[in-house]
């Protein structure tokens, strides 16, 4: 009987692989029944394969390139979070300067709720912008 189960844990970042120290434990059965004429017999076999797999080399350039990448797909999420904001806030104000607005008793009133008209916010508050001599 032959047993290997194979491989390092592999840590993935794109397309950067990182292998990884593993330990597997493999528990194994094989077994037979044979009937001729008169005679039965059984033969069985148990056990476990402990296998430890470490990685050649060190991991110190995977590691230092891994916290790059995940620097970088940080910094891609918060653009996309950007962008996304940014197009609410201008689909609100071409929604505006067309002379709709969404229904205030609408679930989605949250959506344009904090864009609002430059006139307008300083009309309604014009004790902000009064400057002193």
């Amino acid at each position: 009987m032959n047993i290997n189960n194979g491989m390092t844990g592999k840590q993935q970042f794109g397309t950067l692989v990182c292998s990884q120290p593993t330990m597997a434990f493999t528990p194994f059965y094989t077994g037979n029944d044979a009937q001729g004429g008169e005679t039965y017999s059984i033969n069985e076999g148990w056990g476990l394969q402990l296998s430890f797999m470490i990685p050649l080399g060190d991991n110190e350039t995977c590691n230092e390139i891994s916290k790059i990448k995940l620097e970088l797909a940080k910094e891609e999420l918060n653009k996309q979070e950007h962008d996304k904001q940014l197009v609410r806030v201008l689909k609100c104000s071409q929604l505006h300067a067309s002379g709709y607005m969404i229904n205030p008793n609408s679930k989605f009133a949250y959506i344009c709720s904090d864009v609002i008209n430059i006139r307008s916010y300083v009309k309604a508050n014009a004790e902000k912008f009064k400057t002193t001599n």
